[in-house]
């Protein structure tokens, strides 16, 4: 069944006038997320992004052409496309590829330059993380467009089916090797909790909290290591806390720039992180160079490509989404690095 057909049996019906277009709301829901739920989207079309082209037009196609029809029913049809216009540009968004995925380190690219090889089959792992976050995506995809959350725990045994959580928080070829243990466990948290940032950062526009379905893996990534572990660690790998003290007060400043860095995409954005960090922070994250020793430190890191100057003062490179993204990267550091 080609695009066009399938558009026909899951929206045509809606423009008969003598059907009241509001009274079967929740069918249309399901119908509209079966279609995008579909696995096999290249079942409609030869292209996935070309389906989702066309299902944009046709919404705002029907918006457009209900908007000003005097019709009662044609305007109460209006005003559900208008009910449903942020699920509506929240799948266009995620759908077409400009989401967290495509930024995303898989596991094996992160864990392999600190655990090796030896231990376990990081590729397999790799393919298993991956497994859990596009099924727990699909389960918040599917709960925020028809409007009817599911249960944590019926959550943890869909999942559980991706990644068995309880072997995975203490593999057993680890058995003899505590100290590697705790450094895969280490690096498992890290990650869990950079693919949650992620998220949060994107969902920001959508969604007035973060939804509750991904707390599951967040109380997963916080319970994974035990008090002793942690000391191991500290006292087993400083190198782990090794940072540019002329530059940084702390290693969590360090860490926090390591991560904004990657986003920078203008002279404006590097001036706001470098006045905030220097003007604004008193502690964990202050930078303590002045704008000439940061400004050489920077450069000889080759974070970037460009090469940016610090200009102007705070007050003219602060806005709103710039301070929101900064402080949700601030709170992803102060989790992965509690102890530092």
């Amino acid at each position: 069944m080609n695009f066009l057909a399938a558009k026909k049996r899951y929206f045509e019906y809606y423009r008969n006038l003598k059907k009241d277009p509001t009274e079967d709301k929740e069918e249309v829901i399901r119908r509209v997320s079966e279609l995008w739920m579909r696995s096999d989207l290249d079942g409609y079309t030869s292209s996935p992004k070309r389906t989702l082209n066309i299902v944009q037009d046709f919404y705002e196609e029907e918006w457009e052409i209900t908007r000003d029809n005097p019709s009662p029913k044609i305007q109460e049809y209006h005003l559900f496309l208008t009910e449903i216009g942020k699920k509506m540009q929240f799948i266009f968004f995620v759908k077409k590829g400009n989401n967290y995925n495509n930024t995303s380190i898989g596991f094996q690219e992160y864990a392999q330059p600190k655990l090796g090889m030896d231990f376990m089959d990081l590729r397999q792992m790799g393919f298993e993380l991956s497994g859990l976050f596009d099924v727990l995506d699909r389960l918040h995809f599917k709960e925020f467009f028809l409007d009817k959350p599911i249960p944590q725990e019926e959550a943890k045994k869909i999942l559980n089916k991706e990644f068995n959580f309880a072997n995975n928080a203490s593999p057993i070829v680890f058995i003899e090797y505590p100290r590697e243990l705790a450094i895969y466990k280490r690096l498992l948290k890290n990650w869990l909790l950079m693919e949650i940032e992620k998220r949060r950062r994107q969902f920001t526009a959508y969604f007035p909290e973060f939804p509750a379905i991904y707390d599951c893996i967040t109380d997963y990534a916080d319970r994974l290591l035990d008090p002793r572990e942690i000391n191991y660690l500290t006292i087993n790998t400083p190198e782990y806390y090794q940072y540019p003290q002329h530059i940084f007060k702390s290693f969590k400043g360090f860490k926090l720039l390591e991560y904004y860095a990657e986003t920078l995409v203008n002279e404006a954005q590097f001036t706001f992180l470098y006045r905030y960090m220097r003007d604004m922070e008193r502690e964990d994250f202050k930078i303590i160079a002045d704008p000439k020793t940061f400004n050489e430190w920077f450069r000889e890191k080759n974070y970037i490509d460009e090469i940016y100057v610090i200009n102007g003062t705070l007050s003219k490179v602060l806005t709103k989404e710039r301070e929101q993204n900064y402080t949700l990267i601030k709170k992803m550091i102060n989790q992965l690095y509690a102890l530092a």
